[in-house]
């Protein structure tokens, strides 16, 4: 059976939804982003070393997790570089 990929979903809807609580600041969402990315890089190392180990189930689950963690690692820069370059426009303004 198939398990769906649901863990970039739910960093791409933590980014663009609105939160219901006023307390979650724009620099909150974005360390939870960065934590769910960085905990699917471990998931996806420790998948990793398991296969060497021959420790782990079926190779497609480790390639499962491996391309889940290099599409959110993707995803990351995609956003920091569109950050960056708003950042870039905004200071290149006259005032």
């Amino acid at each position: 059976m198939v398990n769906p990929i649901n863990s970039i979903d739910d960093m791409s809807t933590l980014l663009t939804q609105k939160n219901s609580v006023s307390d979650n600041s724009f620099a909150d969402i974005l360390k939870d982003a960065v934590k769910k990315v960085n905990e699917l890089q471990n998931k996806a190392l420790d998948s990793d070393l398991r296969l060497s180990m021959g420790d782990a189930g079926q190779l497609h689950d480790v390639m499962i997790d491996s391309v889940k963690a290099d599409l959110a690692l993707e995803l990351t820069i995609a956003i920091r570089n569109k950050a960056l370059e708003a950042y870039q426009e905004i200071m290149r303004m006259q005032v």
